[in-house]
């Protein structure tokens, strides 16, 4: 079973630089999803809509989100792996 990161064991702290990484990735998906909800809720009130674009921007939200968590979780680890096997 390949790895997608770094050793844990390869340096002092890198357990904590792991962890702290996973989080910011956590909130960004979080933040995101919060803030497009926020918008929409905004929108809602100037328009009269209430509740179609906050549930949209939830979604959106929380699908940008999601991208982003899916390129820096899943992508990322694959390419380097890959540059790593040409070289």
């Amino acid at each position: 079973m390949a790895s997608n990161g770094p050793d844990p064991g390869d340096e002092p702290g890198s357990v904590w630089r792991e962890q702290g990484r996973y989080l910011g990735f956590g909130l960004t998906w979080a933040l995101s999803t919060l803030l497009f909800f926020l918008l929409g809720l905004w929108l809602d009130g100037k328009l009269g809509t209430t509740p179609w674009l906050s549930i949209g921007g939830a979604f959106f939200g929380g699908g940008t989100g999601f991208y982003n968590l899916y390129l820096h979780v899943i992508v990322e680890p694959r390419e380097k792996r890959e540059d790593r096997e040409r070289t």
